[in-house]
């Protein structure tokens, strides 16, 4: 990635920082409800794809991300910045499917550009840098605990967190190679940490429209009551519970 480019992603983080009324030294909570809040809707299911994490799409005038919560909370979290990058700079594709971690992601450049973007909009120089000072580190002498420690201050996934810190200069190559085999869980065990990052959480997050689109199709006779439940079955509700107007027409049988 050139210089030029480079300054353009970092650019670009900051940008969707203020766009989100966010500083660039805090770490961002709750990035799913944030950005849902702010009207990109983002969908959480246990789809357990098998190469794919997370997939940008747009169906009409509206964009949303879907991200398979069966992948580690920390991995979801950086899948969904990437799309989140994706929608930000590459608006004239339809859709991306994609899996951040992969060596596709390296190699393709609109896939290697949302993964720096990411990283910038979630890990900034300014919200590292302000850690290490309230911890009273020195960034030249960090540890695989600090490390975690971070990553945890952050909400990210430890992953991330090796690859941005070997970005940011503050660890060696050596370092990241030697603190990528360590099981991040332990060393959280060992500090009294939680481990809800590595661990996928597989939360079902679907907007209120989902449910109105599939109820409002039913009650129009473009689907039937079987395919209704399996809709809902897929988020964990219960057809029974809700009070439909049965349509004329289409079979109901389950």
């Amino acid at each position: 990635m050139t210089v030029s480019t480079e300054s353009l992603v970092v650019q670009a983080a900051r940008d969707a920082r203020r766009r989100l009324e966010l500083s660039e030294d805090i770490p961002i909570r709750d990035l799913f409800r944030l950005l849902d809040r702010k009207g990109l809707r983002v969908i959480r299911y246990p789809f357990e794809f098998r190469e794919a994490s997370a997939l940008l799409a747009r169906y009409m005038d509206e964009h949303f991300i879907v991200v398979d919560s069966a992948r580690s909370l920390g991995h979801q979290v950086f899948s969904v910045a990437h799309e989140y990058g994706h929608f930000l700079e590459h608006q004239d594709h339809l859709a991306f499917v994609c899996n951040p971690s992969s060596p596709d992601a390296v190699a393709a450049p609109v896939e290697r550009w949302a993964n720096r973007f990411a990283a910038e909009f979630l890990m900034p120089r300014a919200a590292v840098e302000r850690w290490l000072v309230e911890q009273g580190l020195d960034a030249r002498g960090l540890s695989v605990y600090d490390a975690v420690r971070l990553q945890q201050a952050l909400g990210v996934s430890f992953e991330a967190m090796l690859n941005r810190l070997g970005e940011l200069g503050l660890i060696t190559q050596d370092q990241r190679r030697a603190w990528a085999q360590e099981s991040p869980s332990r060393l959280a065990r060992r500090l009294g940490l939680p481990t809800d990052l590595y661990e996928p959480d597989r939360a079902v997050q679907v907007p209120e429209e989902y449910k109105v689109l599939w109820v409002q199709a039913y009650e129009a006779g473009k689907v039937t009551l079987a395919r209704l439940r399996a809709a809902f079955d897929r988020i964990g509700m219960d057809v029974d519970d809700i009070d439909l107007r049965h349509p004329v027409g289409v079979e109901d049988a389950t």
